[in-house]
């Protein structure tokens, strides 16, 4: 027999949803996992799920879930972790809201509209963020600022396809590659000292921010190697910043805030209206959000949780990483200290050790 507040993870064969599944069963839960466009899953062999099931298409997924969640003592928590399954809930909140607690921003399609990343720009500058310079693309190319870095408006309908341009000649060329019938955003490429990610969790109309990423290596916008540190590490102002970013947008739910620093300044990036991948290092490091999250969609008291230090630790994205360790010009002998050094490996972890065996390495 089912528990009351059922803990349900959406989202993709990926190690964001494995880490969400560890974030849970970490604090002593185990939770229903519904895997995204895949038959099968190397998450499936973690010790955590209560329960899996495969959903070819996020079409039947409202069917899915009043089917598996039809008694309402069920009381589920969702947690999502990609856009398009942000996405697809959002634009069913009003069908939902009387049943399940998940990522809003209080009405229908709020959170589609925010993941527009001209939006976000917009948004970002209203709170007094720095931001670097950024059109949508409206057929005339004049004005840009070179280098510049190109990609969708929307990842959720032009996937995460970046490009990087020195002049007008490659941009014309890069342009052609996109999909006409998707938007695109050409933003000024500043140098980058480093990048990080503030992560959060906003419920109850509090938003938590107690730590954050600094990335060392990446791969196509993917964290492969970073740094957790305590949210003290940064200027107060940035961090106010951020938290009235998040009110601005009426949002509830975990988020990721990317940030690039240049020249001493740390220009916004964009915002994961869903699960960051990188939650699961900060949990690593001792905070869960997801935890505070389902405490306090569950009426629990999650001062403890919120109130406990970050402790700065290293993560790495074990297979990721090795993949793409030549380009990031990492010595063999490097990488296999900073593999043992890391206290936090999204593949490897010895309290759940099968999913290590089975995940793909791609």
């Amino acid at each position: 027999m089912r528990v009351r507040n059922a803990i349900v993870i959406i989202g993709g064969e990926h190690h964001n949803t494995l880490g969400m599944l560890r974030c849970i069963g970490m604090a002593g839960l185990n939770a229903d996992i519904i895997i995204l466009g895949a038959h099968t899953s190397f998450i499936s062999k973690s010790k955590y799920i209560n329960s899996l099931h495969h959903q070819t298409s996020l079409d039947g997924l409202i069917d899915l879930l009043r089917s598996l969640y039809a008694d309402e003592r069920l009381n589920p928590v969702l947690f999502t972790c990609s856009d398009s399954a942000e996405s697809f809930l959002d634009n069913h909140y009003d069908d939902l809201k009387n049943s399940f607690a998940f990522f809003n921003a209080g009405k229908q399609s709020m959170i589609t509209g925010l993941m527009n990343k001209q939006t976000q720009i917009q948004l970002a500058v209203n709170v007094g963020l720095e931001v670097p310079y950024s059109i949508e693309f409206n057929g005339i190319v004049d004005g840009i600022l070179y280098p510049c870095i190109v990609k969708p408006v929307e990842s959720i309908k032009g996937g995460k396809q970046v490009e990087i341009c020195k002049d007008e000649s490659e941009l014309k060329e890069v342009l052609l590659h996109f999909d006409k019938n998707n938007k695109v955003q050409i933003q000024q490429l500043l140098e980058k000292e480093k990048e990080i990610v503030v992560l959060g969790v906003s419920v109850n109309e509090e938003i938590v921010i107690r730590g954050f990423i600094d990335k060392q290596r990446e791969h196509d916008g993917g964290t492969l190697y970073s740094t957790v540190r305590p949210i003290e590490d940064l200027n107060d102002g940035l961090v106010d910043s951020c938290k009235a970013l998040i009110k601005e947008c009426g949002y509830e739910g975990l988020f990721g805030i990317e940030f690039i620093q240049n020249k001493g300044h740390y220009y916004y990036i964009e915002t994961n209206f869903r699960n960051d991948a990188t939650t699961y290092a900060l949990a690593c490091a001792g905070v869960n959000l997801p935890l505070i999250y389902y405490l306090a969609k569950t009426g629990q008291d999650y001062s403890n949780e919120k109130n406990k230090k970050v402790r700065v630790v290293n993560s790495i994205v074990e297979w990721n990483d090795f993949k793409h360790r030549k380009e990031n010009n990492v010595p063999l002998l490097l990488w296999i200290r900073d593999f043992f050094g890391a206290k936090c490996k999204y593949y490897w972890n010895w309290k759940d050790p099968l999913p290590f065996f089975f995940a793909p390495f791609k």
